[in-house]
């Protein structure tokens, strides 16, 4: 079983928002500096204290060559076990 799996929408972002950046090699400070915005700003979005703007959103999907609505999408706990490699 996966745990920890996020249970919001704003988690979900979050935590997919992370998972784009580090596939791309890229860190927070990248972000901040892409998306004009202060560092401590992202880290609040990063931990999910303050929830992405859409217009952040947009502008990461964009980023990283993927649609807005990829960033929102719920990974399923079996496709996330496999993407880890672990068996259910």
């Amino acid at each position: 079983m996966v745990t920890g799996l996020p249970t919001t929408l704003a988690a979900t972002v979050a935590a997919n928002i992370r998972a784009e950046t580090g596939r791309r090699g890229l860190h927070q400070r990248d972000i901040a500096r892409y998306l004009g915005l202060a560092p401590s700003r992202i880290s609040e979005r990063w931990r999910g204290i303050t929830p992405w703007s859409l217009d952040d959103i947009d502008r990461l999907a964009e980023l990283f060559s993927v649609r807005p609505q990829d960033l929102c999408a719920k990974v399923d706990a079996p496709a996330l076990t496999a993407d880890l490699g672990q068996t259910g």
